[in-house]
């Protein structure tokens, strides 16, 4: 008699979740954009060293507010979790992802029915989670209550700096301005001109680390 010894069917290989994960920094300064780098590298290589996940890449908007749905990169992200490219976004944080609770929600909620979820690390938040949705608008609120108070002061502060005739700080010294033999701050015609290119190209969807290589070359 002839005995056959078989391997044990361990089944199908649990299928790896297709994940991603958004960035946002919301002002266009040189140190903002070293922190959206830093932020891409710790994504990627957080994601690709986790063998129960597939790297789907990282979206990273830069210099936008999270105030505004009309992010390219967010909602590129959206429309490929759509089309079925993504399981899971991870994301630093709610106000990270957006500062107006509707489009938390809304996009939240788009997702969700897709069976797509939003992980936000800092408040420890799985939107597919039971509680995750309550959560969530709790903290999308805040989020949008602390970062409209904080812009109502800064606007208060500048109104009555207007009101007063007095000039922004540190206004002669930026490049396109400067002051007249009067002391009064006008714009400087000969720098403008690259101000205005530097918008132009801003406008084109062209990253000012571009930019200014192209400055700089130039």
């Amino acid at each position: 008699m002839q005995i056959e010894v078989r391997k044990a069917d361990m089944g199908k290989e649990k299928k790896r979740l297709k994940v991603c994960a958004y960035a946002r920094v919301s002002t266009e300064a040189s140190e903002q954009e070293n922190s959206l780098e830093n932020q891409v590298s710790h994504y990627t290589e957080m994601i690709q060293s986790n063998p129960a996940y597939e790297f789907a890449g990282v979206y990273a908007d830069f210099g936008i507010s999270g105030f505004k749905e009309s992010r390219p990169q967010f909602q590129k992200m959206m429309q490929d979790a759509k089309n079925g490219k993504i399981d899971l976004i991870i994301t630093k944080s709610v106000s990270r992802f957006a500062r107006n609770t509707a489009i938390v929600l809304k996009a939240s909620r788009e997702l969700k029915e897709r069976n797509v979820g939003i992980f936000f690390e800092l408040q420890n938040i799985n939107t597919l989670s039971g509680a995750g949705e309550l959560m969530l608008t709790i903290l999308a609120a805040f989020a949008q209550a602390e970062s409209e108070g904080a812009s109502a002061n800064a606007k208060m502060t500048y109104k009555r700096k207007f009101e007063s005739g007095i000039p922004a700080h540190g206004l002669e010294s930026t490049f396109g301005y400067k002051a007249n033999a009067q002391g009064d701050i006008v714009v400087d015609e000969e720098k403008a001109a690259v101000v205005r290119q530097m918008f132009d190209l801003a406008e084109q969807g062209i990253w000012p680390s571009k930019i200014k290589q192209y400055l700089n070359k130039n």
